[in-house]
């Protein structure tokens, strides 16, 4: 199962697209090998909005994976594996982080507020919540 939970988000076309080739290949793995590989198993997707002032705030995307398989660390860094860490800094001045925890894969995406992106989230003045955090996004 997936949760996928966040504002609406307005990006340049060439950021939805390099943006959407990381989300494919989490969620390929994931299908593969991860959470969703397992009927028990789920994704949570949440893109909350910050709010730090009248600044615009960079969009935050927490990918978690929870009741899969034990996750192992890869032994050799992939193609797929690139994609993920090299093409959000590389595209789209951000960051991604990729951590292989036993309970399952976590990734966190940060895109700057920039004109490369055109990142601007919409409040929809809901909350996701993260079960495995017992806590709101």
């Amino acid at each position: 199962m997936a949760v996928l939970d966040g504002p609406e988000v307005v990006l340049k076309a060439e950021a939805a697209q390099a943006l959407s080739m990381v989300l494919h290949e989490l969620a390929t793995n994931a299908a593969k090998y991860g959470a969703l590989s397992r009927s028990e198993g789920r994704v949570s997707v949440c893109w909350p909005r910050a709010l730090n002032g009248p600044e615009p705030s960079p969009l935050v995307i927490e990918w978690l994976e929870t009741g899969g398989p034990a996750v192992q660390p890869p032994s050799n860094p992939g193609y797929g594996r690139s994609v993920i860490t090299e093409l959000v800094p590389y595209e789209l001045g951000g960051t991604a982080r990729l951590l292989f925890s036993p309970e399952g894969v976590q990734c966190g995406i940060e895109l700057p507020p920039s004109p490369r992106t055109n990142a601007r989230c919409y409040s929809n003045g809901r909350k996701c919540w993260w079960p495995s955090r017992r806590a709101w996004c």
